[in-house]
């Protein structure tokens, strides 16, 4: 006896985003047969596609994982898995590479003469009020989350390093 349906999904995942923009995200599926009196039959699945993917253009879909250590899925249960891994390289040329640059650019006080002091520290507020305004300009192009991802503590690294920095032509 041979069954053959054909189903249209629709599946929400929350995606966790502490390593953004180095996230991987990973969708689970296990589908099982409802009735136990299929128990014995096995399930079988098809080659399937992924529609609206193409318009992830920040994302790299990864060859789908089927759990397939028992030949036709027997008890009626297949586990799948989809992953999606973001590409971050404009997150690392626009945010990371750009405040990284800022950053460094605090250090060029050091160059002024230490009897300068107030222009040593000049320079270092100048640019941490910099750094600071790109923070809130570029808050836009990050997800709005209740927790700290990898770029946001970049972020605030670079803006303690130049505190630091003000901090030690005050002292």
């Amino acid at each position: 006896v041979y069954t053959h349906r054909m189903y249209d999904l629709v599946l929400h995942e929350v995606f966790d985003l502490h390593a953004f923009p180095f996230d991987i995200q990973r969708l689970h599926l296990t589908m099982q047969l409802s009735k136990k009196k299929f128990n014995h039959c096995g399930l079988r699945l098809l080659p399937f596609e992924l529609r609206g993917v193409h318009q992830l253009v920040e994302w790299d879909l990864l060859p789908p994982r089927v759990n397939d250590r028992h030949a036709g899925f027997p008890n009626g249960k297949v586990a799948v898995q989809v992953v999606l891994r973001r590409r971050p390289g404009y997150y690392i040329r626009n945010l990371f590479g750009m405040i990284l640059m800022l950053t460094t650019c605090g250090f060029i006080s050091f160059c002024i003469p230490r009897d300068e002091m107030t222009t040593r520290i000049e320079v270092v507020v100048a640019v941490m009020f910099t750094v600071i305004a790109f923070m809130f300009t570029t808050v836009g192009f990050t997800p709005k989350v209740g927790y700290s991802t990898t770029l946001d503590q970049h972020q605030r690294i670079c803006a303690f390093t130049l505190f630091g920095i003000a901090l030690l032509h005050g002292v």
